[in-house]
């Protein structure tokens, strides 16, 4: 076995060193420095949970305001009758006195099939542009709010003539039934 030379035993002596280093480094400075950051992000999340909480315990007041503005204004937008029948029946009188009023046909009013507590209606008419908007208007601002759930216009004869002509429309509007009081 050959004796390793001065400058060996100093390379050596280095690179045990650096093992040393290297070891002392990764297997106690970065754990104990990876948990000092594993903290800090953990309290980090902490902090941004509370802000949030308390955020929402603030907001409760102003979310209990509106829920209370929605039941007051929820008659706006129910239909008042006893049951689905009479509702239809409103329903079917609303909208033929819009068609009506705007000075046009009216050709048929029929409830249609709906899911519970809606009510639907069909109605089909002959209307000319300006009868048509007057009549939407109508619809649209009076209460309670409805929603137009199809609108079908068929210009044949303006289409023949090549001149505006009364028009073929067919309408289904909907609204939402009032639910019976409590007794």
């Amino acid at each position: 076995m050959t004796r390793l030379s001065l400058r060996e035993r100093r390379l050596v002596a280095v690179a045990l060193l650096m093992a040393v280093v290297a070891l002392l480094l990764y297997g106690v400075v970065l754990p104990i420095v990876d948990g000092f950051q594993a903290r800090a992000d953990a309290r980090t999340a902490l902090l941004d949970g509370y802000a949030r909480d308390e955020r929402a315990v603030l907001q409760i007041a102003s979310a209990r305001r509106a829920a209370e503005a929605q039941r007051r204004d929820a008659a706006r937008f129910r239909i008042a009758g006893g049951n689905a029948t009479v509702a239809a029946d409103r329903l079917k009188e609303r909208v033929a006195a819009a068609v009506t009023a705007s000075g046009g046909d009216l050709r048929s009013v029929e409830d249609i099939a709906a899911a519970t507590g809606v009510v639907r209606v069909r109605a089909d008419a002959r209307l000319t542009t300006a009868q048509l908007a007057a009549m939407a208007a109508a619809i649209q601002r009076s209460e309670p709010l409805l929603v137009v759930e199809t609108l079908t216009v068929t210009a044949d004869q303006a289409l023949q003539s090549g001149r505006a002509a009364p028009m073929d429309v067919r309408l289904e509007v909907s609204g939402l039934l009032a639910a019976a009081s409590p007794r």
